[in-house]
């Protein structure tokens, strides 16, 4: 079922891209919307839209997007162009967009924007691409069967530009303990085991001919996480 946030993303996804000076068509905004639900799955293991997504033309498709782009009345902005693949749909935004951050939380707005901000103004072509061939629950997946998330790995190995997103202060800090912090590994001693000119009361030790270092490699790493 789609989310309720669903109306709002769209709005915003297609102003950002406007406001960038890009036309976006029906076919880029469709996998712009499945890119969000991929990365999103891909950290929080479940979808963002709600979107039940199947392989259709031109890759992943919904198609509830039709009544909930009908009931925005996005049909006022239409219009028909050409391109590479076929024909698509332009669309445009006319009214206010509402504020991101009143109804998405920081973690929401990180992967939106980064989706936006990496695919938004891409060619088609790599971007079908992309959808096609690099995305997991597109791979080997037949015509009109569903689209399985769970095929999606996880880890940050996997996930493409990962930012930990620190507040000022957090990198103020840091920062602050980088300057302040010593270094704690030493300078290598050296030590002479040949035989000792000095009488002691133990028995001697068999002599050891030549010089040892001794390196102390001690160090330590402090690393201050955020969700």
């Amino acid at each position: 079922m789609a989310s309720k946030i669903l109306p709002n993303l769209i709005r915003y996804i297609i102003s950002e891209v406007q406001d960038d000076g890009y036309e976006i068509l029906r076919t880029r905004l469709v996998k712009l919307l499945y890119l969000c639900d991929y990365y999103y799955f891909q950290s929080e293991r479940k979808l963002f839209t709600g979107l039940d997504w199947v392989r259709y033309k031109f890759g992943p498709y919904a198609f509830e997007l039709n009544d909930v782009t009908r009931r925005m009345g996005l049909e006022l902005g239409e219009e028909e162009l050409d391109f590479t693949y076929g024909r698509g749909v332009k669309y445009e935004v006319y009214d206010d967009v509402p504020d991101p951050e009143k109804w998405l939380n920081s973690r929401e707005r990180i992967i939106v924007n980064r989706v936006i901000e990496r695919w938004g103004s891409e060619d088609l072509n790599t971007l079908l691409d992309y959808v096609y061939c690099d995305t997991e629950p597109m791979i080997g997946v037949e015509f009109y069967s569903r689209l399985s998330f769970q095929t999606i790995k996880r880890g940050l190995r996997y996930v493409e530009n990962v930012s930990l997103d620190l507040a000022a202060n957090d990198v103020a800090e840091i920062r602050g303990f980088l300057d302040k912090k010593q270094p704690l590994s030493k300078n290598p001693i050296s030590a002479n085991f040949g035989e000792s000119k000095e009488k002691k009361d133990e028995p001697d030790t068999p002599s050891i001919l030549g010089n040892v270092v001794l390196k102390n490699y001690s160090s330590a790493n402090f690393i201050r996480g955020r969700e």
